[in-house]
């Protein structure tokens, strides 16, 4: 087995940074360099307009889209008859005793 030479090993490491180090700074110095060596460009100050401006096209809704739905409607048969069933006995009696539960657990609860 190799014994690794402490002091000579110190050096080699030693060495590797600097140069690690030297290659960073140069490239950082190269990279603001050229930074600061921009042109910058320049807009004349008067603007000149070669075409008309056209303004974009409103976005179009569908034909049977209400954004509000007209104040004065009342349904008419039709539409009580497409949209509105009638709850029958069983389901208003569950509905009850299910409110009733309901108020005789908040009713318990209050001190």
């Amino acid at each position: 087995m190799n014994r690794l030479d402490i002091p000579k090993f110190a050096k080699i490491s030693i060495l590797l940074l600097l140069v690690f180090f030297l290659i960073a700074v140069i490239i950082i110095t190269v990279g603001e360099s050229n930074l600061f060596n921009k042109k910058k460009l320049r807009f004349d100050e008067n603007f000149t307009l070669h075409q008309p401006l056209v303004a974009p096209e409103p976005p179009s809704t569908p034909d049977e889209y209400y954004l509000v739905r007209p104040k004065d409607y009342t349904w008419t048969e039709q539409d009580i008859d497409r949209w509105f069933s009638p709850p029958d006995e069983q389901l208003l009696d569950s509905l009850r005793d299910a409110n009733d539960e309901l108020i005789s657990d908040l009713l318990e609860a209050a001190p």
